[in-house]
């Protein structure tokens, strides 16, 4: 890159040179030129650019000065430039210039501002403020009004000195917020031709005079009513009279009191707007608090300066932010503190950010999951396909039991009990629930399959009783949204905020362009929307933790992860800053204050106890909070066993009704006894046969009976018995 600029720098020089070879340097512009490189080597960086400006070369539509003394001006240039160059020790820009050069290479440190009367019809101070507007237009990014300036008065007539010193500097200063600018003046005589070339007859003054202002000394807060004579060049042998500095400092650490006019646009906890008063003037006095002005504070107080907030803006919308960049571009304001992310926006021509005071990043807020409800969570403690198996094995073990039980071939057979299936399944229940069951079995083998009902029962019961003490305790939050694609999915309305929009269109993030026209929601009140959020609104939007833990703070919600929820992945990260205009003399000690306050972690110890303070404030709704910790078990919280005595109960109904009808339809089908068999006497025969048929239903073999021809069927009290 120098090798660039060094090449630059021989085209530059040669293209001043060129037009100038009818003008020979005399002693004083020797004189001059080596003031001027004795300043460069003192005060200017070396390796770092210089750029030297001078007025352009256009013809002025009246009486051009196209004459000797202009373009002895310019060969003035061109002879410093020629020696500047000579060391090698820096790149050197010349503007305008001969070739586009891109103006956004680096940042310029250092500036050499050759100037005089352009034309006839013009003073100095109409040229250089011509030549400074188009040297700021053009530089852009690389503009640095904080550098150091020497300002060189090729020529001038009819000014003192001292007065023209103070014309351009306060020029520079009120205009430019330039503060390091020495000016050096070289007031010449007439113009006389020798030879067919123009050579001066001398300065008026032996010695060349270098002025500067300093705008806060003598506790003058920013006004400049007079300069200061640094030194002088003696021109008949080259050197500096006192040989004082020529760039002293002229920002102090105390600024005695001296008034800042704060702007401000944030959002709470940033800004917190605490009332307002009237003076005895009868201006409004904002008495304002948060994380932003806290800092400004700190800053305030080592630096001793008094600060005027003027109305705050408290909600981050475009119109909003344009007023109070309009205050700072228009002098209303001195500084604009907030929440500014640093983005490139913020960084122009025009303003100069400070460091970040606080770095932050940028999350998707959105409605939590609301807790489950206790005995919804109870049921839910096992899936419907366990449940479904679980009734499934019920059955079927009642269904095994009954079927090995009264299988002819089977050796299980076991307690007459287990030849019922209304037994066997009512059995069955009893293990399920953890109840004891009646006639357990007796033969080994089927005690050992009951065994294995029990250890099953058991290991489900264990589990299940297991989940429904913790779901009373806890029963646990419903699915929350982790990506984009859930949020997107989802019926959820995106909260569009113009301001941070404006902002996230300088970062790569745009996924929230996804949203539809008709799931967007106005949200230029961001802390109505994150309220709205806290009190389950379907409703997203993009903020900061810091923002969104406050107002959960404010509604005296004890724990904000589980109101305003987001996802785990930030969108972006960066600092908020504060913006003063392009040199300002703030800025450094602002930066500095600013560095130590994050070292200390002043701002997080003022976090806290504003956490602290706000939760006092609240504290009505946090003691309503703590209810969350306790409840109480009552009837209602045995729903389940209700439920499943009540569905006891219909089943139960339903297989009683059901009795009763096959009972009714049995009725008719009864085998009435003939009168030819009635008073017959069972045969001997079929006496033993009767005692094993009627022990189940308690007939003696005495008892009347009826034998048919077949032989096969008993008719016993009205009951059926049938046998082989």
């Amino acid at each position: 890159m120098q090798c660039t600029f060094l090449i630059l720098t021989a085209i530059a020089i040669s293209t001043a040179t060129a037009d100038n070879n009818n003008f020979s340097p005399n002693r004083q512009h020797q004189q001059i030129a080596l003031c001027i490189q004795t300043i460069v080597h003192q005060y200017f960086t070396r390796g770092r650019t210089v750029l030297v400006s001078m007025p352009s070369d256009e013809q002025h539509t009246g009486r051009s000065l196209s004459t000797p003394p202009y373009d002895n001006n310019r060969a003035l240039v061109s002879f410093t430039l020629t020696k500047l160059h000579e060391n090698v020790s820096w790149p050197l820009r010349l503007f305008p210039p001969e070739i586009p050069l891109d103006a956004g290479v680096e940042t310029t440190h250092s500036y050499i501002i050759f100037t005089w009367p352009q034309h006839e019809d013009t003073d100095v101070m109409e040229t250089l403020r011509n030549q400074v507007e188009t040297l700021k237009e053009a530089e852009g990014g690389s503009w640095n009004p904080r550098g150091k300036f020497l300002v060189v008065v090729a020529d001038s007539i009819g000014v003192s000195p001292k007065e023209l010193g103070l014309q351009i500097y306060e020029e520079l200063w009120k205009e430019h917020f330039i503060i390091d600018n020495t000016i050096l003046i070289a007031t010449r005589d007439n113009y006389v031709p020798i030879n067919g070339k123009n050579y001066t007859d001398g300065l008026r003054k032996d010695t060349l005079d270098l002025y500067t202002g300093l705008p806060y000394e003598h506790d003058k807060c920013g006004d400049v009513t007079d300069v200061t004579l640094l030194d002088q060049w003696r021109l008949h042998n080259g050197t500096f009279i006192r040989n004082a500095s020529l760039y002293p400092l002229k920002i102090p650490d105390n600024f005695h009191t001296c008034q800042i006019r704060v702007a401000t646009l944030g959002l709470p906890p940033y800004i917190i707007s605490t009332g307002n008063s009237t003076d005895s003037d009868g201006n409004v006095v904002y008495k304002l608090d948060g994380l932003a002005v806290q800092n400004m504070l700190l800053a305030a107080d080592k630096m001793n300066v008094t600060l005027v907030f003027l109305k705050p803006s408290l909600i981050l919308a475009i119109v909003e932010a344009v007023v109070e960049v309009g205050n700072l571009v228009d002098r209303r304001a001195d500084i604009l503190i907030g929440t500014m992310p640093l983005l490139p926006l913020f960084v122009s021509t025009w303003f100069q950010p400070t460091i970040p005071y606080e770095y932050t990043a940028a999350k998707w807020f959105v409605p939590c999951p609301q807790p489950v409800a206790r005995m919804e969570k109870v049921m839910h403690t096992y899936t419907l396909p366990v449940w479904l198996t679980m009734a499934t094995v019920l059955l079927l073990t009642a269904i095994l039991w009954w079927g090995l039980a009264n299988w002819r071939h089977s050796s299980l057979k076991d307690s007459h009990t287990y030849q019922s299936l209304s037994h066997c399944l009512y059995n069955a229940w009893a293990v399920f629930m953890g109840n004891s069951a009646i006639n357990t079995p007796k033969t080994w083998k089927f005690k050992f399959i009951f065994l294995v009902y029990v250890w099953y029962c058991f290991a489900m019961s264990t589990v299940f009783q297991a989940f429904f003490t913790s779901y009373l305790v806890e029963p646990g939050y419903g699915k929350k949204f982790e990506t984009f694609d859930d949020l997107f999915h989802s019926h959820l309305v995106y909260g569009y905020n113009d301001g941070l929009e404006g902002g996230m269109a300088s970062t790569s993030y745009d996924e929230y362009l996804r949203f539809p026209y008709s799931r967007l929601q106005d949200c230029n009140d961001l802390v109505e929307c994150t309220r709205r959020i806290a009190n389950n609104d379907q409703l997203c939007i993009i903020s900061g933790p810091r923002i969104s833990q406050y107002i959960a703070s404010e509604m005296g919600i004890r724990d904000a992860s589980k109101s305003l929820c987001t996802f785990e992945d930030n969108l972006f990260t960066t600092g908020f800053i504060f913006l003063l205009n392009n040199g300002s003399p703030f800025l450094n000690r602002v930066n500095a204050l600013t560095r130590r306050s994050l070292e200390g972690g002043l701002l997080d110890r003022y976090w806290a106890q504003l956490l602290w303070r706000t939760n006092l404030e609240s504290k009505m709704r946090i003691r309503d909070a703590k209810k969350d910790m306790y409840f109480v078990f009552s009837l209602s919280h045995l729903r389940p066993a209700f439920c499943v005595l009540g569905i006891g109960c219909v089943l139960s109904s339903v297989v009683f009704l059901a009795e009763i009808f096959v009972k009714w339809i049995a009725k008719d089908r009864t085998v009435k006894w003939s009168e030819d068999r009635k008073g017959r006497h069972c045969k001997p025969k079929t006496a033993p046969l009767l005692t094993r048929l009627n022990i189940q239903n308690r007939i003696s073999a005495t008892e009347k009976c009826a034998n048919f021809p077949d032989g096969n069927t008993l008719i016993l009290s009205e009951k059926k018995i049938t046998y082989n």
